[in-house]
Order: C-alpha cells, then structure tokens, then sequence
C-alpha cells in the first residue's frame, strides 16, 4: 500500500494557456471530483493574444514543473523541482521553492495576528470552512479562498489559486510553499499581474466578477 495508500495512476499533466497573462497546469486522473467548470463565468477562450507573459519548463523523470516570467531572469514563480510529489486517493501533496524575499498574501477566511503577509513559519493554514467566531486569531473562520499573491522583490506580482473544493492545509516556510488536499486534482490557475490589481483582474475573469448588490438589500447586518 505504501505510505498513506497506495498512488493514483495513471495521472495526466494537462497545459492550457488561457490568454497571455493565465496559464493553467493541471494534475489528475480520470473518475476524480474536479470544481465544475460550469459554475464559472469563464472568460478566457485559450487563444493566446500576443506572446504569454510566463513559460512552463516539465521534467517527466523525476517528476517537477517550473512556471516562470518571460524575459526575466529572477527564480521561477513557481517551482516543484527537488520537492516530494504525492498524489494518493485521499492525500495529494505538491510543494514549491519559493525566494525568502517573496512577501505572501491571500488564503482566507481567517484572522491574522501579524498582518495582512503571510506567515512564513510552517504553520499551516487550514481552508475548512466552519462557524468561528474571528475573535480567535489564525484559524480558520467562515469561508475558504485558495489563492496566493506573491509580491517579488521589485514589486513584480503573480498569483497562483489551487481550484479544489477538498479540505486543505497551505504551508509556508521561509523557503517553500505546500499545498495539501484531502482528494480532487491539483488544478492550478498561473495569474502574471504584473500589479495586484491586475492578478484581481485575471482571477475575476476565470470565477467571475463581484457583482454590485442593490441598494435596498443594504442595513443593518445579521449574522444568522
């Protein structure tokens, strides 16, 4: 059986450039509960207008991918090479470099006593939606957003959302990245900004955009 079970296969490595600014990598097998595509409002069409803005290097034996920044000669953006890959029918485990330099934000719902970046302790954060008072800080509260914005030195951003409805642990270190699902795939969505707001953009364009309540629907908030 091995450790945690025995490995899923055969798993398929799927490519889609979604415009010149998303690049999508997924990691699955067949029979496998993926988030269906039909709850967004996709608009990428995968034709590629201009040059993409990201590279993908693939490594077969031993198994590793690399996405990177066209035309830049800082570390790739993300970067499994060296690092253990486990997919198992109810573990899956996928980690990155990632620079010490790099500033993290993202993956709520929680309270954070440090601050809007990321802690980079090892300490997982934990996207499992439950009803928690936010007065507790650095668990896990009412709802679950699986995307990282990752600031670069220089102020170059990209952001990476791991689309799976599973559980999840994200663990940071001060030189990786984990990602730790109970099941699904590792369907993972490449935004290259280059500014926040442009990787808010991107995103929006893959989930769909806010959408603006009426006025009448706003007052006084109840919670239950």
């Amino acid at each position: 059986m091995g450790f945690l079970g025995s490995d899923v296969t055969p798993l398929t490595l799927s490519v889609q450039n979604v415009d010149a600014n998303i690049l999508r990598v997924k990691l699955g097998a067949s029979g496998r509960f993926e988030v269906p595509q039909s709850l967004f409002q996709n608009t990428g069409q995968g034709r590629v207008q201009g040059n993409p803005k990201y590279g993908l290097q693939y490594s077969a034996q031993p198994f590793g991918f690399a996405v990177t920044r066209t035309g830049s000669s800082s570390p790739a953006l993300f970067n499994t090479a060296g690092n253990r890959f486990v997919f198992k029918e109810q573990y899956l485990e996928l980690t990155s470099s990632i620079p010490s330099g790099a500033t993290l934000f993202g993956l709520g719902e929680y309270t954070s006593n440090v601050g809007f970046p990321l802690r980079r302790d090892g300490i997982p954060y934990t996207l499992w939606n439950r009803d928690q008072p936010p007065a507790v800080p650095n668990t896990n509260l009412y709802g679950s957003h699986p995307i990282i914005l990752d600031v670069r030195d220089g102020g170059l951003c990209h952001g990476v959302m791991i689309l799976n409805s599973n559980a999840m642990d994200i663990e940071i270190t001060s030189s990786t990245l984990q990602i730790r699902a109970v099941g699904g795939v590792l369907d993972l969505y490449f935004f290259m900004g280059p500014g926040p707001m442009d990787v808010l953009n991107q995103m929006t364009s893959i989930v769909g955009r806010p959408v603006m309540p009426p006025y009448w629907s706003l007052g006084l908030m109840q919670s239950k």
